[in-house]
Order: structure tokens, then sequence, then C-alpha cells
């Protein structure tokens, strides 16, 4: 179990909370167990429709979804008191229309900045 600074885990309510959201993941060298003092913190927000990020923009820079392209398709970089917090936002009508390929073999390769060799759908 890893324990969440109190505003770490306020952002996390916030997020599980906004209209749209289905789940919230922690991720990164956080949830491994091998980030240090100076990590930041990941989330995953996965989502259906619409999200409204409007309780985020007063943490830090938000990317509406589509922002970013269609598979990590937009985010956020919020301070949560000293710690910083990445999300990245997931569209879950997507994560399962490409698993359902996966499924079947089939997978396409999205360029996206950051990504040296692609993010694979």
């Amino acid at each position: 179990m890893i324990d969440l600074p109190e505003q770490v885990a306020e952002l996390a309510k916030v997020l599980a909370a906004m209209p749209g959201a289905v789940a919230v993941a922690l991720g990164g060298s956080r949830a491994l167990g091998v980030g240090d003092a100076d990590s930041d913190w990941d989330f995953g927000l996965y989502y259906r429709g619409r999200i409204d990020l409007a309780a985020l923009t007063a943490r830090g820079t938000v990317h509406p979804p589509g922002a970013w392209g269609r598979l990590l398709n937009g985010g956020a970089f919020l301070r949560c008191g000293t710690a910083k917090v990445d999300v990245a936002l997931r569209d879950l009508d997507v994560v399962e229309h490409w698993t359902r390929r996966a499924g079947q073999g089939e997978f396409e390769v999205d360029h996206m900045l950051g990504f040296v060799a692609g993010l694979p759908t």
C-alpha cells in the first residue's frame, strides 16, 4: 500500500468525483515503489463521454481531451502543495476499442512527443 501525501490524496478524490470519471489509477515510479522525494505523482484518469476539468485549472496547466492525440488524449501538470502531479486522460471507450482490436492481433502506433518509439494502441 502506498501512502499518498494528504494533498495528493485529496486530488485523487477530486479526480474520482469528476462527472464522467470511471477510474483513477496511480502509475509511474511512485506506483512501483521506486520514486524518491523529487519524483512526481502520476495519475491516469479514465473517463466516459465528456469530462469537466474545471476543478483542475486552479492547480496547474490543463490540456483538454483531444489536445494530445487519440490515445493519451490530454492531461494536466499540477501542484499539490510542494508535490508535482501529472494526470493523463484516457477515454475508456477508446481504450476498450483498441483492447478489442489487440485481441484480434491488430494495432497501430501513434507518434507522440515524449515517446521515442511511438505509443502503441
